[in-house]
């Protein structure tokens, strides 16, 4: 650490940084593992580790090892609003508005809630209500269950475990293994679909963003349910995974095709 010294940085703060990177490339590893390989000594090194998960930075894997916090997934989602995901995701949104008459949503996952980013609404006279900054809940919405299929393996495990399930109207999905069982048919499909789950007279289909760095994002198109029947769900949801992937393109991300 004597290189933090040198360059006028604080060396408990180069000491924490240290230590996040160092778990963000083995997670599960070891408090011994950790001061060996970052030759800290191990009292200031025990303290440093306490402190980071107390601040919810860090956290104590199912194994006994340590992982990256949700709380920096929450920072990181403060971060990305001034990033370009928002200027790129507009133009593909309002393309994709005017082509299925549909509002369209793009969302964030911020902490165990979704965030919406941006929305575009449709030129009918539809009532969606929505909008930028709404806080919506991951088991009742098509764009935040879609937050959970973009989530890495091991945050969508965590969520889908301690998720609350709210009840927003008849359809809500409240029990666990029900809910389990409905995000793992979505995987498998690759979008997902709000069935008047949150509002009462509303669908929504969603898809996740793929590939991109930092926290979740996905994509929602919502509408009256006699504007988004079943049998149209499918072909909204082709829609929306072009969009995805052509908004991973504009942000430097080539996805294989599905």
């Amino acid at each position: 650490m004597e290189k933090a010294k040198q360059s006028g940085q604080i060396p408990a703060i180069s000491r924490a940084v240290a230590v996040l990177d160092f778990v963000g490339l083995k997670p599960g590893c070891s408090f011994t593992t950790i001061h060996s390989e970052l030759g800290l000594p191990k009292s200031s090194a025990y303290m440093l580790i306490k402190t980071l998960v107390s601040l919810g930075l860090l956290r104590i894997s199912s194994g006994g090892g340590y992982t990256l916090g949700l709380r920096l997934f929450e920072l990181g989602a403060l971060s990305v609003r001034h990033l370009d995901v928002r200027k790129e995701a507009l133009p593909l949104m309002r393309k994709l508005t005017d082509e299925v008459q549909l509002t369209s949503h793009l969302g964030i996952l911020e902490g165990a809630e979704g965030v919406y980013l941006a929305k575009v609404e449709c030129n009918q006279a539809i009532i969606v209500n929505s909008w930028e900054g709404k806080r919506v809940s991951l088991n009742t919405s098509a764009l935040g269950k879609s937050l959970l299929l973009s989530a890495g393996p091991e945050l969508f495990n965590e969520l889908v475990r301690t998720l609350p399930l709210h009840q927003a109207t008849k359809n809500s999905i409240i029990t666990r293994e029900a809910f389990i069982e409905h995000i793992e048919e979505a995987r498998r499909k690759g979008w997902t679909i709000d069935d008047e789950e949150a509002d009462a007279g509303t669908r929504c289909v969603g898809t996740p963003v793929y590939g991109i760095q930092g926290p979740p994002l996905s994509l929602s198109v919502a509408g009256p349910s006699n504007q988004v029947p079943y049998r149209r769900m499918e072909e909204l949801a082709h829609s929306l995974m072009e969009v995805s992937r052509q908004l991973s393109h504009s942000l430097g991300v080539r996805l294989p095709t599905r």
